[in-house]
């Protein structure tokens, strides 16, 4: 059996979103700059893509900017806020993902802000206590901490958050790469002054994200050339995989009250697999309440070797990681600072719309035969 569960690091392309990919490609070949009939013909299909998910997300178009990631989009919410609004503090914790954290030291390295990290407790969760001590002194300022954690799922409640930070006159910018298309977002509503999406952790294609930029943010661009999106990205938009993000997320808002539901089964199995069947497995994180529902991450203390126990992992034909993709294998930050006297080996298993009962069983069977553990009854 080949079991996919390593969603949070790429999801398959949708078939349906394939399909109208090749189509675009087919299609579409006008420069979107160009006056001329097919570039016309581009920029419609582009800006009919960006009122699509400004629709979506209850935001207006002029504030949806076209990027090539989600870590381009973070880089450009940072950087150009900081830059552009005078911010001289700013707070984020020390278990972001790294588009964020390594973009913020440099920007501290570089003599632009003061950084400060505001400490998670052992499942993930920010103390908003610890927040508001810290925007006391430091009005004004901005404030970075993620929806929902890319390695342990534990998850922020953005509207108190957003709240909290906007009584104090600071901006909140989060990484929303893992929870765009599971969760609804009302930007109408949600007080969140910059948030990003990733086409390929929601089953579009790789290479295309976007950043939401609440009107009144004031941005400068990154990347220097042409006057594209509004002046603030220049190069010529990737309009076929913009697109083709666009129909992805549609499709994500039309099924996900029906997929939902069973994923989160799925992930309640998984965790009560573990719990019952791995003696010694620690769950990672807060599984079983604030928590996305894709994400599971547990460590097993039975064995030693990262590398080799992944490669047999893979050899029983599962794939899963140790954390985030952008981490390289490496030992995981996340862990460290919320479980740093951890051994043996941690794994983030994440779960997708294909998912199967008999695929996460199997899964935690053959985890069972590589720590050694004798495998019991699965009913």
């Amino acid at each position: 059996m080949n079991v996919y569960l390593d969603h949070a690091a790429t999801t398959p392309l949708d078939p349906q979103v394939k399909e109208y990919l090749i189509s675009l490609m087919e299609e579409v070949n006008g420069n979107p700059s160009s006056i001329h009939r097919y570039g016309r013909d581009a920029r419609k299909k582009l800006e009919q893509a960006r009122k699509s998910i400004a629709g979506m997300l209850g935001a207006e178009p002029a504030e949806i900017c076209f990027t090539a990631s989600g870590t381009e989009a973070d880089n450009m919410a940072l950087v150009s806020t900081v830059r552009q609004n005078g911010i001289r503090h700013v707070l984020s914790s020390p278990i972001e993902h790294h588009a964020v954290l390594n973009t913020l030291k440099y920007l501290a390295e570089n003599g632009e802000i003061e950084l400060d990290y505001v400490a998670p407790d052992r499942k993930g969760h920010i103390d908003l206590n610890q927040v508001e001590e810290w925007l006391k002194q430091h009005p004004g300022s901005l404030v970075s901490l993620m929806h929902s954690n890319n390695e342990l799922g534990t998850m922020l409640d953005l509207r108190q958050t957003g709240e909290l930070c906007h009584s104090y006159d600071a901006l909140l910018h989060t990484d929303t790469v893992q929870t765009m298309g599971y969760f609804d977002f009302d930007l109408t509503e949600l007080p969140v002054d910059l948030l990003v999406g990733s086409a390929h952790k929601f089953y579009g294609p790789k290479g295309v994200g976007f950043l939401y930029h609440r009107k009144g943010c004031n941005l400068s661009p990154l990347i220097h050339g042409g006057g594209q999106e509004k002046k603030l990205r220049a190069g010529t938009e990737n309009v076929h995989g913009i697109c083709a993000m666009a129909k992805a997320l549609e499709l994500m808002e039309e099924n996900r009250s029906g997929i939902a539901p069973e994923m989160k089964k799925l992930k309640q199995r998984l965790v009560d697999r573990v719990k019952n069947q791995i003696p010694g497995a620690k769950l990672n994180g807060d599984p079983e309440g604030q928590s996305h529902y894709t994400v599971v991450n547990v460590t097993l203390p039975q064995f030693e070797g990262q590398a080799l126990f992944f490669a047999r992992l893979d050899q029983a034909g599962i794939a899963a990681s140790g954390g985030s993709a952008c981490s390289g294998g490496g030992r995981s930050h996340v862990i460290d600072t919320v479980n740093p006297e951890a051994e043996g080996v941690t794994v983030r298993f994440s779960i997708g719309t294909h998912t199967t009962a008999d695929e996460i069983d199997y899964t935690v069977e053959k985890v069972m035969e590589i720590i050694g553990v004798p495998t019991e009854s699965m009913s």
